[in-house]
């Protein structure tokens, strides 16, 4: 395997976009926003990835390989979705319906006492962000394995309970569920495999074969 090298430091970027005196101020300011709500969309998508895939597999015991392909499906409804949000939300709203989850299409938002501006948006962004989660995940749930309202009711009892669970106890417990379902956990990181056939390989599968990072 070649070895890769690795950029040379530039003092520039040390301090990240907000140390950027090239950049205007409000330029900086509205980068760093944008990359907060990135960060916030990401983290909730994944974390509900998680909780969403453990619940199935407590609760219908879908199992690695069917679980791999609902994640990305769920990625790519996740994806599309923020692409053109006031779109992307017209389309969740009937896809819900269909499958006997309606929803008003309306975030909720919790008040923060003491808060700033800036930190109420950010509460704001990571509830929001959680809710088109949970709206991809359903939409996803009905697409990859035909579960409706009865069902899905079921796996989000279970889904709410390791939540709540992650946000007293961090990610660690969700790592390890994954791992009993049988990802591949490195560097706190979860992987999984596909093949050149775009179905599912096992970490001792992808391992054999020569898989990198396997």
């Amino acid at each position: 395997m070649a070895k890769v090298k690795k950029p040379k430091k530039n003092n520039r970027h040390k301090a990240g976009v907000m140390g950027r005196s090239d950049i205007p101020y409000a330029q900086r300011i509205a980068m760093q926003q944008n990359r907060d709500i990135v960060n916030c969309r990401n983290h909730a998508a994944q974390i509900t990835m998680f909780c969403m895939s453990i619940a199935m597999h407590e609760v219908e015991g879908i199992g690695y390989k069917r679980l791999v392909r609902f994640s990305l499906h769920f990625k790519d409804i996740v994806d599309e979705f923020y692409e053109d949000p006031e779109v992307g939300m017209a389309h969740a709203k009937r896809r819900m319906e269909q499958i006997g989850m309606p929803i008003s299409g309306e975030f909720f938002s919790v008040k923060q006492e003491g808060a700033t501006v800036r930190e109420q948006q950010v509460h704001d962004h990571a509830l929001q962000a959680a809710q088109v989660a949970q709206i991809c995940g359903a939409i996803a749930m009905n697409d990859e394995f035909g579960f409706g309202q009865e069902r899905q009711q079921k796996i989000s009892e279970k889904t709410n309970e390791l939540s709540a669970r992650y946000a007293k106890d961090g990610k660690g417990f969700l790592l390890e569920k994954m791992a009993e379902i049988g990802f591949l956990i490195v560097d706190g990181e979860v992987r999984a495999f596909i093949g050149d056939d775009g179905k599912a390989v096992t970490p001792t599968q992808a391992k054999k074969e020569g898989y990198p990072d396997a």
